[in-house]
Order: C-alpha cells, then structure tokens, then sequence
C-alpha cells in the first residue's frame, strides 16, 4: 500500500469518527479499507503495473472516491434515520403522557361539574320550600301556629304599661 492510499484511509478513520458514523477505530478502519479497494485487486494492481500512465491513476482514484462518497452517503443516511427514528419515539411518548394528562384534567372537569350540578340541585329543592313559604299569604302562615295571635298573645293593655317601656322624661 503506498502512502497516499494510507493517508487518505487515515483521513478517512478520521473523519468517521469524527462525525459519529462508526464510533470504534477498528471498524472504521474496516469501512476505509473497504471504501477504498484497499485488497487484493489493488496490490495486485500495484505489483503488476507500476508504470501506469497519471491518467488511469486519476480514474481509479475518481472511481474510488465516488465509491468513497457513496458509502459515506449511505452511512450519514442510515445515521440519521436512526435520529430521527429515536427523536420520533420521544416526540410520540411525549404526545401520549401529554394527552393522558388532558383526558385526566377533563375527567376532573366533568366530575366537579356533575358536582356542583348536584349541589344547585339540592340547593334548588331546599330554597324551593323556602319559596313556597314566603309566597304563601300571611294569614297562612298565621294559621299554622296554634296561637290564635302570636304577635299580641292573650294580653291585656293593662298588663303592660307603656310608660314602664318607654322613656317619656324626667321621673
């Protein structure tokens, strides 16, 4: 292997594990071999023509870069599906804690509801009799007693005498 072909493997680890593609050094080692045909077809391309014109180097290295390009296309792109995939997993259980938290809310809205429903309508009954007792008219009310004058009673004026309740003066 010459040392252009290592440096730009090296570059190649370098960049990998840079950009979090393959977080071990071994296995992106692997993938810039792999990437760049470094194997038997090279070193028996090497052996046999040293004396290759610049020009089919310049392909093979355009060819290699293009495979090169593609294969890191394809592991950015599986990278970031996996991204996206897991940030959509916290997103949806997200969604879902938020939306049992809503359901739970309007299940205590409506049970406070039915609540105070209940209490107006029990306020309703007992106000009810309050109501009927107050439109009744005033002899009614004066009836039900068993005292035939509740507010005078069975007394006489003579009983009470007004200047014992009132102040007139000087005495």
């Amino acid at each position: 292997m010459d040392v252009e072909a290592t440096l730009k493997m090296n570059d190649m680890v370098k960049n990998l594990t840079k950009h979090g593609i393959i977080s071990d050094s071994s296995e992106a080692m692997e993938m810039a071999a792999k990437m760049y045909n470094v194997g038997k077809k090279e070193n028996v391309e090497i052996k046999e023509e040293k004396d290759a014109s610049e020009g089919a180097a310049a392909a093979d290295d355009k060819d290699s870069d293009k495979v090169c390009k593609e294969e890191i296309k394809h592991l950015i792109d599986q990278r970031l599906q996996y991204f996206i995939d897991k940030n959509n997993k916290v997103v949806i259980n997200e969604f879902q804690n938020i939306w049992s938290r809503l359901n739970e809310i309007s299940s205590e809205i409506d049970a406070k509801l039915s609540q105070l429903k209940q209490q107006s309508i029990q306020s309703q009954t007992h106000g009810g009799n309050v109501q009927k007792e107050i439109n009744q008219p005033p002899d009614a009310r004066c009836d039900q007693g068993s005292d035939p004058n509740p507010r005078s009673g069975s007394y006489n004026e003579d009983d009470i005498a007004i200047d014992k309740v009132f102040y007139f003066g000087q005495k």
